[in-house]
């Protein structure tokens, strides 16, 4: 696992408040703030590589397409 993949993790882990003790041990609630903060990282990761993509792309000269 990259550093900016657990960074993305660990910051939207408790920013959906997967963490937060309302919801645990609650079943299926805990699931979904689960779910959601690991489905939030993901999103921050593909937006991160896409702009880090197209910033090495400028970058080279090569334009964004």
């Amino acid at each position: 696992m990259h550093s900016g993949t657990a960074l993305a993790v660990l910051l939207s882990l408790p920013a959906s408040r997967a963490w937060s003790v309302r919801v645990l041990s609650e079943g299926a609630e805990e699931y979904r703030t689960l779910g959601r903060g690991l489905i939030s990282a993901a999103v921050l990761v593909a937006l991160g590589g896409l702009l880090f993509g197209a910033l090495r792309a400028v970058l080279a000269g090569q334009g964004a397409y």
